[in-house]
């Protein structure tokens, strides 16, 4: 592939994908406050429970503006990274010593799932912000604290991805400070030493471990399946165009969510997990999670969940097919 068209493909996937985030963000912002909810509240459906949001907190307070812009950014910079790499990951793999290609699945699948968890590690401080901003939410009193949600009794602290990223990187920075004093980064370089390792602890370990995950999971369900699902229409005499796409889309939308599914429950649940809970580490948050709500839990949300990748990728993977052909490059293969 030319340089040219990888960056082709990172420029048009992340505007297509970010712009049809941007409408879909309640919905997102809905699925994750129901995942972290308690059972009480949970319990009588997502409907309900969603009706109950509006009614309380508006509908733009607290559906449509949790974590709009980290939302648009972190998936539109995450799908750009991932539709970028994957073809050439994929037909490095899929090469043989002779220089032919094969056209394997097993291929698909590796590239898929490389190219996935490499965009969601790089982008990880956006995407867990992002997490925050629409899970640590409920119903806010007269007196400004929350009378509901994870952090009930507690004042609003994760108002905006600027916010959010600085109070982590003062944090951070506020332990590092502690360990210098003790002799662990003084010196002369000290200072510059303890501040980049309050950047790189924006990449919340345990976050970043489910993270990962996630993004390979949803990534082999996504790649793969629109990348097979295509091939093999093709194949049988379908003809490529935007109706192969939104059919593609559908599958892949099934596919990521089934897979995914696990670790984005258990990414919201972190996200909402105490100092001393994340001590455990992101295996412990798990243990935990399954111990209080048993593995149901893990299939929470699935309704939702499919019904905003979906969309996504209809909306994202058609357009961003489209760029590519009024840019005379093909359609993506």
């Amino acid at each position: 592939m030319a340089g040219g068209e990888f960056l082709l493909n990172l420029g048009a996937m992340g505007a297509s994908s970010g712009l049809s985030m941007a409408f879909l963000n309640p919905l997102d912002t809905l699925r994750l406050r129901w995942q972290v909810a308690s059972s009480s509240s949970a319990g009588a459906g997502l409907f309900p429970f969603g009706r109950r949001i509006v009614a309380l907190e508006g509908a733009f307070r607290g559906l449509v503006r949790p974590g709009l812009g980290a939302n648009v950014l972190s998936v539109g910079a995450c799908n750009a990274l991932k539709y970028a790499s994957y073809p050439v990951i994929r037909d490095a793999l899929s090469t043989t010593h002779d220089g032919e290609a094969e056209d394997g699945v097993g291929a698909m699948v590796a590239a898929s799932m490389m190219s996935g968890a490499m965009g969601y590690a790089f982008f990880a401080p956006l995407y867990l912000t992002k997490t925050k901003l629409q899970t640590l939410l409920g119903t806010v009193g007269p007196d400004g604290r929350y009378l509901d949600g994870p952090r009930r009794g507690h004042l609003p602290a994760h108002r905006s991805l600027a916010q959010s990223l600085g109070a982590s990187f003062r944090e951070a920075s506020v332990a590092l400070r502690s360990a210098s004093h003790g002799g662990r980064y003084g010196g002369a370089h000290g200072g510059a030493i303890a501040t980049l390792r309050s950047l790189c602890a924006l990449w919340d370990c345990g976050g970043t471990t489910l993270l990962v995950l996630r993004g390979a999971a949803i990534s082999c369900g996504q790649l793969t399946f629109y990348d097979l699902t295509k091939r093999e229409s093709k194949r049988h005499g379908v003809e490529e165009g935007p109706l192969l796409h939104m059919g593609a889309s559908v599958v892949a939308a099934f596919w990521a969510t089934t897979l995914s599914l696990p670790f984005d429950v258990l990414l919201a649940k972190w996200s909402i997990a105490s100092k001393k809970e994340k001590e455990q580490g992101a295996w412990g948050v798990a243990r935990r999670t399954l111990a209080r709500e048993g593995p149901r839990i893990l299939v929470r949300g699935w309704v939702p969940m499919f019904s905003r990748l979906a969309p996504l990728y209809i909306a994202g993977s058609t357009m961003f097919e489209q760029i590519r052909i009024a840019c005379g490059v093909g359609y993506y293969a």
